[in-house]
């Protein structure tokens, strides 16, 4: 089991992560559920990603409802993170961001991000999307309570990528190395598929059977992901840390 402040610093190092591999600018945050207590997950205070440190990281329950320390300034969307874990057990990391590569998809009907890059796998055959406009007609883009985020979180379904209309992305996988990674060769996936796709023609996208025995692959060799965020940490900025 590893303790709750080995916890703080990973998350807070994946902040950093994430912005230095420009999948999150400002805006975006990565959450871990907590170690000790499922019922409650982890999350920076309000503060632009690349500046988090362990000390940012706060206690939350699962209606995005803050349960330690003074109040402080909170993501507005925590509520994603809140609805998700608490429709997916199996999940233990989640993270939301606007990687701008990916917008493209989120606001082109007719675009369906699909696996075109082995790492990127964890797409699956193609990434539904949650389109407020469909229950919130009223609403924005944002996800700002509860009611909104489960029904995110109804669309992601047992998912791992689930794209949001004119917003972003969120990605929900076992750990916070497992999200990192899927967040990063998720940007990377979109670029190579827009390319391809500006060419004409038909793109080989990745099969059923294909993603199914990289995702084999990959659970029977984890060093691989453990080989990125090894390579990630060396390139991210952890000054303050």
């Amino acid at each position: 089991m590893i303790d709750i402040d080995t916890h703080r610093r990973d998350l807070a190092i994946a902040n950093r992560i994430l912005a230095r591999e420009d999948v999150v600018d400002h805006l975006g945050h990565i959450s871990a559920r907590h170690p000790e207590d499922p019922s409650r997950f982890l999350l920076s205070q309000s503060r632009s990603p690349e500046l988090v440190t362990p000390s940012d990281i706060k206690e939350y329950d699962l209606a995005g409802t803050p349960t330690d320390g003074p109040p402080h300034p909170m993501y507005v969307e925590r509520f994603i993170h809140a609805a998700i874990y608490r429709a997916r057990p199996d999940v233990n990391s989640v993270a939301h961001a606007h990687a701008y590569d990916l917008l493209p998809f989120t606001v082109a009907y007719d675009a369906k991000l699909r696996a075109v890059v082995h790492p990127a796998y964890t797409i699956g055959t193609e990434a539904p999307v949650w389109d407020f406009r469909d229950r919130f007609p009223n609403g924005t883009p944002l996800v700002l309570d509860m009611t909104q985020g489960d029904d995110l979180a109804a669309t992601l379904g047992q998912n791992s990528v689930a794209l949001m209309r004119n917003h972003g992305f969120v990605v929900a996988l076992d750990s916070v190395v497992s999200t990192i990674y899927a967040s990063v060769y998720l940007k990377v996936n979109a670029r190579v598929q827009s390319e391809a796709m500006r060419f004409g023609g038909d793109v080989s996208y990745l099969q059923p059977r294909e993603l199914e025995a990289i995702d084999e692959l990959y659970r029977n060799a984890p060093h691989t992901v453990g080989r990125a965020w090894e390579y990630w940490v060396r390139r991210a900025d952890l000054n303050g840390m």
